[in-house]
């Protein structure tokens, strides 16, 4: 089924021009000696173990990351920037996302299954001709002589 592309091209024009880059944030905990600190038992993914002098330091990836575009922050970490969507128009991008992609793949893929049978008609009848304004292809499967 075709999507509705009009709705989705007004959507991301109206949205804040990219490339959009997540830009994750770390957060930093010191484990008591021969533990896992709070993150790790809680299962924050653990980036990496360093040491600072005698101290055992854990850096995890943070869950409040932010979303930059080259015109400026599209949204900001929570715990110390204005938290949140700024735009509107880009909040209705990024919930409507969830809908759109899959909609789109859906749709490639239908047009590629398509196209594919074109390929097929092609390979065993020759080039496709024009008629009536439109592409003729055979229904039939040539596989099926």
């Amino acid at each position: 089924m075709r999507p509705d592309l009009e709705a989705i091209k007004a959507r991301a024009d109206a949205a804040t021009a990219g490339p959009w880059e997540l830009v994750p944030e770390v957060d930093y905990r010191y484990p008591k000696k021969g533990r896992e600190c709070d993150l790790c038992e809680n299962g924050v993914e653990l980036l990496r173990v360093r040491q600072v002098i005698d101290i055992l330091v854990h850096d995890h990836w943070s869950p409040s990351h932010r979303i930059t575009a080259s015109s400026g922050r599209v949204a900001g970490n929570y715990e110390y920037e204005d938290g949140g969507i700024i735009r509107h128009e880009d909040t209705v991008f990024i919930a409507n996302a969830r809908q759109d992609v899959p909609a789109l793949l859906e749709y490639i893929a239908e047009l590629e299954a398509k196209l594919d049978k074109f390929k097929l008609c092609e390979e065993h009848y020759g080039p496709i001709m024009p008629c009536g304004g439109e592409a003729c292809y055979h229904v039939e499967d040539p596989d099926d002589d």
